[in-house]
């Protein structure tokens, strides 16, 4: 399996990040999924700010969510699974790390947020983001914060 993460503009004018990640298989499927890192939604602070300041919330959060890139423009539920790539556990573990893992990593390395978040759409999401947000934190000089772990927000911040 082959992974390639590039940035690319957003789709709509905004203070988003995107990053494309392509994922061939030796079968000769592809897919492309979007990363997009956008500023913490204004609906959002107040689930943050018995911990942080406002100020620092609106300046500093940024919340991750990817996506298939046919899900994005054929008007498809955003975030249900690709069921035509099956792929196995291990592929799909390093889809994840490799590919979203890595686009997380070039946007942690070009732009120094001061938190992540991810707040999943569905249960098998919130492994992924799980997963993926710990393992960042460790490769990254993040922390994980546990805290919001419980209430189904992924976080982590700069140490």
């Amino acid at each position: 399996m082959k992974i390639a993460v590039s940035s690319i503009k957003p789709f709509t004018p905004s203070r988003n990040f995107c990053y494309l990640v392509r994922v061939d298989k030796a079968q000769g499927w592809w897919i492309e999924y979007i990363v997009d890192i956008s500023p913490l939604s204004p609906h959002l602070y107040c689930l943050f700010t018995e911990r942080y300041d406002l100020r620092f919330v609106r300046q500093n959060f940024f919340m991750v969510s990817f996506y298939s890139l046919d899900a994005l423009l054929g008007g498809k539920h955003l975030y249900e699974p690709e069921p035509r790539m099956r792929y196995s556990k291990d592929e799909l573990q390093e889809m994840l790390l490799k590919g979203i893992g890595e686009a997380i990593a070039i946007f942690i390395q070009e732009h120094a947020p001061c938190v992540l978040i991810a707040l999943p759409a569905r249960p098998g999401l919130a492994r992924i983001y799980d997963r993926l947000l710990n393992a960042q934190a460790m490769y990254s000089g993040y922390r994980y914060i546990t805290h919001y772990k419980e209430d189904g927000i992924y976080v982590i911040e700069k140490r």
